[in-house]
């Protein structure tokens, strides 16, 4: 009995170490080998993601002609190295110039790590204090980047200038060694910003003091966007749904707490010198000022979805997509207007062009500026003139004779009374909801 039992317990544990061994074996089979996976797998978390990105934009503009909505920026961060191999390892496949991890370091333009010598606190001591001050806060700022700390209140800014030259030098240094993309190309990022002239508290207020409503209006969502892009966490919406509807002591007190959190925007010129490129259009769509976002708020319901719908048929005819199923026109009556606003937004970063004021009105088949903003531009005089018109034609079409009406007081209507009445008759006549029609009417 006892030799039947001790054999029962060897087929027992047998079986058991097969079942392990086979599950063991169907892991390491899912474990890729071979090829580039074997130059790879010993980088870095950080550097994988930045070839597997760097990667999906080279794909994108061979296949798109640039950037798309949305992609694995949205959830890189939930997959383990051996996933983001892979994803790696499918591009190589597909292009083949790309499997070689030089050519892959280039193409993420990862640089090398250099040592701490070469960041040297003999030389650190050499430079002046507000040099070393613009070093010490860009490396308080990159660390928390760096370290996913999120947005904190507070920090050297506010003490600094308590501290002495050498205990500057010393948070520099232990910046850098806690960090190596600090210690990047001989502290490159670092000295970049002590070689920059920063605006003081005084500075700041004059300058905002100095500009006017549309001009802080552009300050403030460059701002925005900037700090949207460079922080931690990511967020949907910002200051460029609303900024237009700010006052200008508001668009100020916005502006300035980005400035001061961000140091870059605090450097002379530097907000002007963006907005200028991006009216040249050499920042591509990096920043979203001065185009339809501008005006696209005071559009009516009716329009704002026209351009929405507009927009994304834009971007199935540059994918080539266009049979699609589905889409914006299922969904969009449940989103709310800054909803729709954002949207738009989100098309016009991914194709600049759509950026040109009127550019998707006339997609929309619309006027510029929507319904609403083309009547604006009329005279008192042809307002009243419509509104008469609209009148007969509705009397016209319901064949009534009625004795009185709008043409018997319509000279004591203010604009945005005609504007309004104009509105609900072409809610009855969709066709005149174009200007041309009804000027055709009178």
């Amino acid at each position: 009995r006892k030799f039947l039992v001790l054999a029962l317990v060897v087929v027992l544990l047998s079986s058991t170490l097969a079942v392990k061994f086979l599950d063991d074996v169907e892991v390491e089979r899912d474990q890729p080998t071979g090829g580039i996976i074997d130059e790879i797998r010993f980088l870095s978390n950080q550097d994988l993601k930045q070839i597997a990105l760097a990667l999906e934009r080279f794909h994108n503009n061979k296949e798109y002609g640039g950037p798309l909505i949305g992609g694995l920026v949205d959830y890189i961060h939930r997959l383990k190295d051996i996933q983001i191999m892979k994803i790696i390892a499918d591009y190589t496949q597909r292009y083949p110039e790309y499997k070689n991890l030089s050519k892959l370091k280039e193409l993420a333009e990862l640089r090398p790590v250099v040592t701490l010598q070469e960041l040297s606190k003999e030389y650190l001591q050499t430079l002046s204090r507000s040099e070393v001050e613009n070093m010490a806060l860009k490396g308080e700022q990159e660390n928390r980047r760096i370290k996913n700390l999120g947005d904190i209140d507070g920090g050297l800014v506010d003490y600094i200038f308590l501290l002495s030259d050498n205990e500057i030098v010393e948070i520099i240094m232990n910046f850098a060694k806690e960090n190596e993309e600090l210690r990047n190309n001989n502290g490159a990022v670092l000295f970049a910003a002590a070689r920059k002239e920063i605006l003081s508290d005084a500075e700041i207020d004059s300058t905002l003091e100095s500009l006017d409503k549309p001009e802080l209006v552009r300050w403030a969502i460059l701002c925005d966007e900037y700090d949207r892009t460079h922080s931690s966490r990511s967020r949907k919406g910002g200051l460029h749904d609303y900024a237009h509807r700010l006052d200008e002591p508001s668009l100020r007190k916005a502006i300035k707490n980005l400035m001061v959190k961000w140091s870059e925007l605090l450097e002379k010129g530097f907000i002007q010198e963006q907005i200028l490129a991006n009216e040249q259009g050499r920042l591509g769509n990096k920043y979203i000022i001065g185009g339809i976002e501008d005006y696209m708020w005071r559009m009516e319901r009716e329009d704002l979805e026209k351009v929405a719908l507009a927009a994304e048929r834009y971007d199935r005819v540059q994918r080539n997509v266009v049979g699609m199923r589905g889409g914006l026109h299922d969904y969009i009556d449940t989103l709310t207007d800054q909803e729709v606003y954002s949207l738009v937004v989100d098309y016009v970063k991914s194709y600049p062009e759509l950026r040109q004021p009127g550019k998707l009105e006339e997609l929309a088949k619309i006027p510029q500026g929507g319904f609403a903003m083309a009547l604006s531009s009329w005279s008192q005089k042809e307002l009243q003139n419509a509104c008469v018109a609209l009148e007969e034609h509705d009397r016209k079409v319901r064949k009534v004779t009625l004795m009185g009406g709008i043409h018997d007081y319509v000279h004591l209507l203010s604009r945005q009374e005609l504007v309004d009445y104009i509105k609900v008759m072409s809610q009855s006549y969709p066709q005149f909801r174009n200007v041309e029609e009804i000027k055709g009417l009178f």
